[in-house]
């Protein structure tokens, strides 16, 4: 089974009035909630699960799922009642999770490609890492780097620095992972991965198009409309 796990728990504080008080991923995008190019991306890599994990506004983010709950693939959604962080949301479904599942965040558009699972997968097995992050060149993203490695491995990962790669918001991670090592956001489970050497990175070039700013939301719109208009 291959699984893919959305987070749509972001307030969208940074949109401003384009978020009013609804959830960023549900933004308009070429006519479509922006979380519907996020789902087709699932579609494209043949997934057979979508759990979405809500949290801030999540009433448009349960009809999404209702609508969509039959499949394929078949949606469910989980709402948090505080925030628990990236990981943290995770624990709270760990017993509904595959061994090996899709981790995308639900404002971050994931890279294209016909089989994005399968490339991930093949550097989770070839490494034996316990995670695998979809990264491009910083040049490639609106934000600043956050990924530095050495061939397959991750040797920092740092919000706060500028490092030449960015993560792309796609992970393939092991659930056995959540058991092992600590920590509930984003930078303290990973960074755990990256002390034991057990976090693998996966180039996939292409301009990362996010929704975090009213500036990204404008050239996400944009480049799709021309990718749409080209297809």
């Amino acid at each position: 089974m291959r699984q893919m796990v959305v987070l749509c728990g972001g307030a969208g504080t940074r949109l401003g009035k384009l978020a009013g008080a609804r959830q960023k991923c549900m933004a308009e995008v070429g006519g479509q909630p922006f979380l519907a190019h996020v789902m087709r991306s699932g579609e494209r890599w043949r997934v057979n699960e979508v759990i979405l994990l809500a949290g801030h506004a999540p009433g448009e983010v349960l009809d999404f799922a209702a609508a969509r709950r039959c499949g394929p693939p078949r949606v469910t959604c989980h709402v948090e009642r505080s925030p628990q962080g990236t990981i943290g949301a995770l624990r709270l479904v760990e017993q509904q999770l595959a061994d090996e599942f899709l981790l995308v965040l639900g404002d971050v558009l994931p890279p294209r490609g016909h089989d994005i699972w399968g490339r991930l997968a093949a550097v989770l097995a070839r490494t034996g890492s316990a995670a695998v992050m979809a990264t491009a060149a910083a040049h490639e993203s609106l934000d600043r780097g956050n990924v530095s490695a050495e061939g397959d491995l991750v040797t920092r990962y740092d919000k706060n620095a500028e490092l030449p790669l960015i993560d792309r918001g796609t992970r393939l991670l092991s659930r056995s992972a959540l058991a092992r090592f600590a920590g509930n956001s984003d930078e303290e489970f990973f960074a755990g991965l990256v002390r034991s050497r057990v976090l693998a990175h996966c180039m996939l070039p292409g301009t990362v198009l996010d929704i975090g700013t009213p500036d990204r939301l404008a050239l996400t719109r944009r480049l799709l409309r021309e990718r749409s208009a080209h297809e």
